[in-house]
């Protein structure tokens, strides 16, 4: 759905009773209930984890919280057929918050997204045009002198886990100035500025405050240049489990991870209305822009770029499961620690805020042998490979090569055999035929004469330059004939009319 488009609803009390009048954010369809967002003064919505039910009896109708578990409604567009009648549920669709920036309203107005706006001794928070990265209206935090303090914050309602994504611009900052931060005095959970960057420059880190009632943080980004947008930064939080040192933080700008810490210890962490929050102290004035602000309980992702995807080590690439996503201007991305020896097959699809598209050709397959090694990149192998006894206890192998997509060149070919062992000898070649230069080309082999009456295996495998063959594993067998006829030596035909 537009996050940001709203349907006046107009109840009928002759039909069950109905919502009251007002303006609605339209949520979808879902088991014959019509879902709606109430926007207008007279109520406010709380955008926590729970679900919301407006029980109504007539043109009036109170909020009620919801625990009984309503079924959550798919996500997509929707139409509303008909009038809204008898109890009106109402969900939400997406992510837990999305900022309603581009309604132009005060953010420390109601109604609003947030569960708070606030500001201390000074500065100011608004709406504008200026703020926009994207759109219309973005987000203004400002401060004029030192004590001064900014903020949106928002409830999370008690999620165990939270992540927070937004365009970011800093305008000037101080050594250890907050961007993004929760309610406490100090916070439990921080995104601070840093200036060792240099003149115009600043940085990034992450702290969580930890049981010593210190700070466990994370080390610092590399430079930004100040008053520029530095790309949609996603903020991964995490409450510690009781006994356990596993909260922490993570951080990504544009879809890359930059910064991790998943090892702090404090039992009583939480980041209850966690938002936007600039402070000033001292000479250093604090001012930042934000713009499409999300908060969520999964992974957010920049608002278009890439998803890559990857199979599970065998198989095919699974498309239903997005293992990562960068922004557009990204080209590099790294993977989580691999399991070998498998093959990876890795494939990137492009998507913005209208779709994804659905190609299954870029993609890559990364194959990591039992040493943990890539695989080199190796020549197509062999086809058609056969064997069959001649004269004098001889053996003659056939094949051919088909150059088409071969990832590396083929210039010779090695014919293996197990000389009668059962085991293939691929160290030794029995011989070797230089690669004719065609894209398909044919090609045969005679043995030396071999034990009369004697089982064998044969293999062909396409090698480089460098010697490295295909990693075919095919085989062909035939037995040794010493008293096999000998074959005519040529052939002639005319035509009989």
């Amino acid at each position: 759905m537009a996050v940001d488009t709203y349907y006046t609803v107009t109840g009928n009390g002759d039909e069950g009773g109905v919502s009251p009048n007002g303006t609605y954010e339209y949520a979808g369809r879902h088991n014959a209930h019509d879902y709606y967002l109430r926007t207008d003064s007279a109520y406010r919505v709380h955008y926590a984890t729970r679900w919301y039910v407006e029980k109504v009896s007539g043109p009036t109708g109170a909020w009620e919280s919801s625990t009984d578990g309503l079924a959550r409604p798919e996500e997509g567009e929707y139409d509303h057929v008909g009038a809204c009648t008898g109890t009106v549920t109402v969900a939400r669709v997406g992510p837990e918050l999305t900022d309603h920036f581009e309604r132009a309203v005060d953010p420390t107005s109601e109604p609003a997204p947030w569960d708070v706006a606030a500001k201390w001794a000074g500065g100011s928070a608004t709406i504008d045009t200026t703020a926009a990265y994207e759109g219309t209206y973005g987000l203004h935090l400002d401060t004029v002198s030192s004590g001064d303090n900014v903020r949106l914050g928002y409830d999370s309602g008690g999620a165990s886990e939270l992540y927070l994504g937004c365009y970011l611009r800093v305008v000037s900052c101080q050594n250890g100035g907050w961007v993004l931060k929760d309610d406490s005095t100090w916070g439990m959970f921080q995104v601070r500025t840093k200036t060792g960057g240099g003149a115009g420059k600043f940085r990034l880190d992450l702290g969580a405050k930890n049981d010593s009632d210190g700070w466990d943080n994370t080390g610092e980004t590399d430079d930004y240049d100040l008053d520029t947008w530095i790309g949609f930064v996603e903020v991964y939080l995490k409450v510690t489990d009781a006994g356990q040192s596993n909260g922490g933080m993570k951080l990504w700008i544009d879809g890359v991870e930059l910064l991790s810490r998943l090892d702090v210890d404090n039992d009583t962490m939480d980041f209850d209305l966690f938002g936007p929050h600039i402070r000033h102290q001292g000479t250093t004035k604090q001012e930042a822009y934000y713009d499409r602000v999300q908060i969520a309980t999964s992974r957010i992702y920049p608002p278009r770029g890439f998803k890559v995807y990857h199979n599970a080590g065998v198989g095919p690439i699974d498309y239903d499961t997005v293992r990562d996503a960068c922004a557009s201007n990204v080209t590099d991305w790294t993977s989580d620690v691999l399991a070998y020896p498998n093959t990876w097959r890795f494939g990137v699809r492009a998507y913005n805020e209208y779709g994804e598209e659905k190609n299954v050709n870029v993609a890559r397959d990364l194959v990591l042998l039992a040493s943990g090694e890539e695989s080199p990149a190796r020549p197509n192998r062999p086809v058609g490979v056969a064997a069959s006894a001649a004269e004098g206890g001889k053996v003659e192998v056939t094949f051919s090569y088909d150059a088409t997509h071969e990832a590396a060149a083929c210039t010779r070919f090695h014919v293996c055999y197990d000389a009668g062992s059962g085991e293939i000898n691929y160290a030794s070649p029995l011989g070797v035929i230089d690669k004719d230069d065609a894209p398909l080309t044919h090609y045969a082999f005679l043995s030396d004469a071999l034990t009369d009456g004697q089982a064998y295996r044969f293999a062909v495998r396409a090698a480089t330059a460098d010697d490295v063959e295909d990693d075919g594993i095919e085989f062909v067998e035939v037995t040794a004939d010493a008293q096999a006829p000998t074959q005519p030596e040529s052939l002639s035909g005319l035509v009989v009319r």
